[in-house]
C-alpha cells in the first residue's frame, strides 16, 4: 500500500491505456492488484472503469529470453493483456473500430489487410515486390526514413551516414537535474551532430512548426545554435525540457498536485536516417524505406512498418 497515494487512487474514475497490444499480462495484473489494494476495493481494478485501445495484430508485448517466455506460457497461456487473470475476471465490452484514417489508397488498404490477416496472395505480393530496391532510396528533399527490425541495424545506418558527412561535428551536452532514469532519456545526453544530418524532432513545438516525429535536415551549427530545415523552411531550434512528474492528492484543495522530481534539458532532436519499427508504431511518415534485415522477428512487425 502506498499511503501517500491512497487518496489519489480513490479519486480515480477512469484509466485509459493506449497501444494495449504491447502491455504484458503480468503488468495488467499488477495494475489490477495496485488499484484494488490502494482503493481498498476488491472488485476488478478496484472498481475503476478501464478503457483499452489497440490492435493485437500489431506489435506484441516485449518478452526477452526463453525463461521468461516459458513463464508466461505456463502461468498465463501467453504474454498478452487478454491472457491476464484480471482481464478474465472482468466484463469488458468490445467495440470494433472499422474506419481506416491513415491511408486513403484503397489498393494499399487491401494489401495492408492481407498482411494483417496473413492472407497475402500472389497479386498483393507482386505489388509489394515491385517496390523493392537493393539500395536505400532518397527523394528530392533528401528526407526518407528507414524503418529497421533491430536497434543494431538502425544504429549502424545512423552511424555510417553521420560519419560520411564531411562537415564539422558539434557536441551538445544535456542538463540533467534530480531523478531522471537513463533509460528514459529522450535523446543523447551528449548529442553529436553535423550540418547535413537527417534528424527527427522529439517534441511538439509550442509554435506548431513541427510535431514529435517530424523529420528535417540540419542546415547550420555553432557551439550554441542549431538550424534545421523542415519542408524547405529553416528554423532555429531551442533547447527543450522533459520532466519526471509525481502526482499527489491535495486533500485541502481537493485536487491533484503535480510535483517535478527530475528534468532533462537538451535540443529536442536526434539523428534519424533510421529508427526501429517498434519506435515507429503509432507514427505517420511521408516516405520510408523498410529494412527487414534477416526478417521480422515477431509477428506484426511487417504490418506495422507498412501501415
Amino acid at each position: 500500500v502506498d499511503h501517500r497515494r491512497c487518496e489519489l487512487f480513490k479519486k480515480l474514475s477512469m484509466v485509459i491505456i493506449d497501444e494495449i497490444s504491447m502491455v504484458r499480462a503480468d503488468l495488467l495484473d499488477a495494475i489490477d492488484y495496485s488499484l484494488r489494494l490502494n482503493r481498498n476495493d476488491k472488485r476488478p481494478f478496484g472498481g475503476v472503469q478501464m478503457v483499452f485501445f489497440g490492435d493485437v495484430f500489431q506489435l506484441p508485448p516485449v518478452v526477452v529470453g526463453k525463461d521468461l517466455s516459458d513463464y508466461f506460457e505456463v502461468n498465463y497461456d501467453g504474454p498478452y493483456f487478454f491472457n491476464s487473470k484480471s482481464f478474465a475476471a472482468s466484463s469488458f465490452a468490445c467495440i470494433e473500430l472499422s474506419k481506416i484514417f491513415r491511408q486513403k489508397d484503397d489498393s494499399f488498404k487491401d494489401i495492408l489487410n492481407c498482411v494483417r490477416e496473413n492472407r497475402l496472395g500472389g497479386k498483393e505480393l507482386s505489388l509489394l515486390n515491385a517496390k523493392f530496391c537493393a539500395e536505400e532510396r532518397t527523394d528530392d528533399s533528401g528526407v526518407v526514413l528507414t524503418l529497421c527490425t533491430t536497434n543494431k541495424i538502425s544504429a549502424e545506418i545512423n552511424d555510417s551516414r553521420m560519419a560520411a558527412l564531411p562537415t564539422e561535428e558539434f557536441v551538445y551536452q544535456a542538463e540533467i537535474k534530480g531523478k531522471f532514469d537513463q533509460s528514459a532519456y529522450p535523446t543523447e545526453p551528449n548529442l553529436a551532430l553535423k550540418a547535413g544530418a537527417q534528424v527527427m524532432m522529439l517534441k511538439n513545438d509550442p509554435m506548431k512548426r513541427w510535431v514529435n516525429g517530424t523529420l528535417g535536415i540540419v542546415r547550420d551549427l555553432t557551439a550554441t545554435t542549431i538550424e534545421v530545415s523542415i519542408d524547405g523552411i529553416t528554423y532555429t531550434v531551442d533547447r527543450a525540457s522533459w520532466e519526471v512528474i509525481d502526482y499527489q492528492y491535495n486533500k485541502k484543495d481537493n485536487k491533484i498536485d503535480v510535483v517535478v522530481t527530475g528534468s532533462f534539458c537538451q535540443y529536442p532532436l536526434k539523428p534519424a536516417w533510421a529508427i526501429t519499427i517498434h519506435k515507429s508504431q503509432g507514427q505517420t511518415f511521408d516516405r520510408v524505406n523498410i529494412h527487414l534485415g534477416n526478417g521480422a522477428f515477431t509477428h506484426g512487425q511487417t504490418y506495422v512498418a507498412l501501415s
